[in-house]
């Protein structure tokens, strides 16, 4: 009932609120690469450009693909206390290593104007906590901008976060904080509807889904939900905005019921906070949301809350939280609009080759950044361990598609973890990172 009500307010908020996804802007004229195969437009030119991806705009910038990628490779270096245990098979759990943490084509854009799509493949296969291959779909999905609501159906993120709605290319740290990674749904199937409100200071977005793997799949009962997140910025010009966010999700649990696991933010490790499958027949997540951007200064925040209604009658309250800030050292700030962060855009991009209009070849931008975040999963009948973990970043953004992270982690290990308690582990990430 609740959730009927939230998408029946989004359909009543004002006409024309209804956000398209990248609209195309304005282009240049590019040399004919083809014919329009719209008769209105026979004889039109196709153009052919490269502005943030590869793109292919139709005649009257009414059809418009977009192809791009991604390629991310990190290292990792881990040191335990004395008395860090060793897995169940006897190996290191602290070994040090390296993978290719994603490796992505994405295809999207616009057709007739008001139907835009989007679909994402993963080519690399980064160990998942249930052992499951992760290559395969990220994204597909479809929408139209010119119905109520906007409506999107396929698989995509469910609107839960700051840091979950948000970009890997575009987050300031390696991964995401451990509240995040623990509670906040990923991508599943589902339809949903958004659109804008307060001359688009706010952002609304509400959804049903059915949990499926990464891929999309799922068959059998299925875990249902219903998800929904609020926006409001007072203050959002361009290297100024105060961001505030609340985020609810109802889940009916099947199939053996809920879990809760977190890596210690660095992916190459297994995790080190996890409550293993526990009986369930309902859950709630809530989540709350702060961030504030001033020139080349940012603070973010976000807290989590699980409550957990278990068949034996305990029913469980596990959170978490986290707060980070970050300097951008070249005066860059971070782009926002809609309700999230985009990736940060050097003002002098480390170049080489022909000089180019507009831009003026640099060093690329610099930024330093530092989090603090928590995570308890220990509660009432819930065996999942204590974390804790203390962040330094550096990031080098060489131009618009490339960047370097430099990162340490800090991490406490308390409660019941599956990791025995009271280690502590220092962690030294490295990425190497391309994106168009």
């Amino acid at each position: 009932m609740t959730a009927a009500l939230f998408y029946a307010w989004i359909l009543t908020l004002p006409a024309g609120s209804c956000p398209e996804p990248d609209p195309p802007g304005p282009v240049a004229q590019a040399a004919p690469q083809g014919e329009s195969a719209d008769p209105g437009t026979e004889g039109a030119p196709v153009r052919v450009e490269w502005r943030d991806g590869l793109r292919i705009v139709g005649p009257d910038d009414g059809f418009e693909i977009r192809l791009g990628g991604r390629i991310q490779q990190d290292w990792g270096f881990f040191h335990g206390d004395g008395g860090f245990p060793s897995g169940p098979a006897g190996e290191d759990l602290l070994a040090d290593g390296t993978q290719v943490r994603r490796a992505r084509l994405s295809m999207g854009g616009t057709l007739h104007h008001t139907t835009h799509f989007a679909v994402e493949y993963e080519f690399a296969s980064p160990e998942r906590a249930d052992g499951a291959d992760a290559v395969g779909l990220r994204d597909a999905w479809v929408e139209r901008s010119d119905l109520p609501g906007t409506p999107r159906v396929g698989h995509f993120f469910e609107p839960f976060g700051l840091e979950a709605q948000t970009d890997a290319r575009a987050l300031t740290f390696h991964e995401r904080s451990l509240p995040a990674m623990a509670f906040a749904p990923g991508r599943n199937a589902g339809l949903a509807l958004r659109r804008r409100f307060a001359d688009g200071a706010g952002s609304v977005a509400a959804g049903v889904f059915r949990e499926t793997d990464d891929t999309g799949f799922d068959t059998g009962s299925g875990e249902s939900a219903a998800t929904g997140r609020v926006t409001f910025a007072p203050r959002h010009a361009p290297g100024s905005v105060l961001h505030l966010g609340l985020a609810y999700s109802l889940r009916n649990t099947a199939d053996g019921g809920e879990r809760y696991a977190a890596r210690p933010e660095a992916n190459l490790l297994m995790p080190f906070a996890d409550t293993g499958l526990f009986r369930a027949t309902r859950s709630q997540l809530l989540g709350g949301e702060a961030a504030w951007v001033e020139g080349p200064w940012s603070l973010q925040g976000e807290a989590m809350l699980a409550r957990v209604d278990r068949e034996d009658g305990r029913d469980p309250l596990l959170g978490g939280a986290s707060v980070q800030a970050s300097w951008l050292l070249s005066g860059e700030s971070r782009p926002y609009a809609d309700g999230v962060f985009g990736r940060v855009q050097p003002r002098a991009p480390l170049r080489g080759g022909p000089a180019e209009e507009g831009v003026h070849p640099g060093r690329g931008a610099f930024e330093l950044a530092a989090r603090y975040s928590f995570l308890d999963l220990d509660n009432d009948g819930a065996m999942g361990g204590e974390l804790t973990s203390t962040s330094l970043g550096l990031n080098w953004y060489l131009d618009p598609s490339t960047r370097v992270q430099l990162g340490y982690v800090g991490l406490t290990i308390d409660g019941r973890s599956p990791v025995e308690p009271g280690n502590q582990v220092d962690m030294l990430l490295l990425r190497f990172e391309l994106d168009f």
